[in-house]
């Protein structure tokens, strides 16, 4: 078996030009998945039915979800998202498909 090794190259943002939206929240109870380059974040403790996309220039609420998520897990197969195990529900599963727009 072959080793790899992997060099990422760390880009700064310019903070000047981040425009943080209010309402968007990305704190230890936020569930994200990586789509198209840019995360998208569910939940959190602060926001808990936020759906919100982290892009270059910053951060954008982009949906609400019809329920409370936090400290769940979450991922996207088949363009649909799974948000599933938060800490008030731990033995349920969601589905979310996600609308074209953001494929």
């Amino acid at each position: 078996m072959e080793n790899h090794l992997y060099i990422v190259d760390i880009i700064p943002l310019d903070t000047q030009d981040f425009d943080i939206q209010g309402g968007v929240y990305n704190d230890h109870h936020t569930c994200s998945i990586v789509l198209n380059g840019n995360a998208i974040l569910f939940g959190g403790h602060e926001e808990k039915r936020q759906i919100s996309v982290v892009h270059r220039k910053g951060t954008k609420r982009i949906g609400t979800l019809p329920f409370d998520f936090g400290d769940g897990r979450c991922e996207y197969n088949n363009d649909a998202v799974f948000l599933c195990f938060d800490k008030l529900e731990t033995q349920l599963c969601r589905t979310r498909y996600l609308a074209r727009s953001l494929l």
